[in-house]
């Protein structure tokens, strides 16, 4: 869903968030200062990132419950993956995320560090719209009980952990049985996510607005087992039938959890989402081409 906010009241609490210890995350925080003081905006630094940095800067220190209460705007120092971090930190909470590139492809990240003084300026003075991401929920079950719950905004894998050696998966939609897999292992990935790790195990690319779920099978043995889009309202079980070594669940790559044979993941689209901000005149479809297609700029 694209809500266009053309013009409004800007946003005034900015919340900063990078990688802790990196240097250069630190440096770029120091040098929008002057346009944070410019558009009068109150800054907050998670304690966990800017603690014993040497910021020269006025900036409020809080642990990370201040800062995502405290904060009406999340400015992301860092790659695709601090940026995946600050999404599962805020929960579903309306704030929404803009990104500045600090290093590798970045996806989801709206700027570099050619231009994040001028797209900033633009959303700090009220031209920006706002997307709201699908976000992906995975319930892992064992012997009908539920053990944990898990959000993701890119992808839900489960893949073996160790030796690169098949299991056996059973699949299931709307629990109706589906098929049986044999592979590395199968994933579920968001629209947002298509780009991700679904993009590379052979899935399609998917505009990020569209709510859907895409099922990716990872090196599956029977070759007619291809990537398949479902529904954002249906529920896709995955079995867990049989393994030859380690098998985990892996959640946007950051948070995982261990399956033993007979549990189920359910899959489900999650009651939360995730909020991006956009300056006036970016393009997805730009940002694809550019990433995929030229280079990495």
């Amino acid at each position: 869903m694209l809500f266009f906010l053309k013009f409004m009241e800007s946003f005034k609490k900015i919340g900063l968030m990078a990688k802790s210890g990196h240097p250069e995350a630190i440096e770029v925080a120091q040098s929008l200062f002057p346009l944070f003081k410019k558009h009068r905006c109150d800054i907050f630094l998670p304690d966990f990132v800017f603690s014993g940095t040497p910021m020269k800067a006025p900036g409020t220190i809080v642990s990370e419950e201040t800062l995502v209460s405290s904060a009406d705007l999340m400015v992301v120092l860092g790659g695709d993956g601090t940026l995946l971090k600050t999404v599962r930190m805020l929960k579903g909470r309306n704030v929404p995320v803009i990104g500045i590139k600090l290093g590798g492809m970045g996806f989801l990240t709206e700027m570099t560090k050619e231009n994040m003084v001028s797209v900033l300026d633009q959303v700090l003075r009220g031209s920006y719209t706002t997307e709201e991401r699908l976000k992906l929920r995975a319930v892992v079950k064992r012997h009908m009980k539920e053990l944990t719950v898990f959000d993701a905004l890119n992808d839900a894998v489960i893949h073996t952990s160790g030796l690169a050696r098949v299991s056996n998966y059973k699949l299931s939609l709307n629990g109706q049985f589906f098929t049986y897999l044999k592979a590395d292992g199968v994933l579920v990935a968001t629209p947002t996510g298509s780009t991700a790790y679904s993009f590379a195990a052979g899935g399609p690319i998917v505009d990020p607005q569209t709510h859907l779920m895409i099922l990716t099978p990872i090196c599956p043995k029977n070759l007619a087992h291809r990537p398949i889009v479902i529904s954002s309202e249906s529920k896709i079980e995955i079995q867990l039938e049989y393994k030859n070594s380690d098998v985990l669940l892996t959640m946007d790559g950051q948070e995982s959890f261990a399956l033993n044979e007979g549990d189920t993941v359910e899959m489900t689209q999650s009651d939360q989402s995730a909020f991006f901000v956009r300056a006036q005149g970016s393009d997805h479809l730009k940002t694809i081409r550019n990433k995929l297609f030229f280079d990495y700029s």
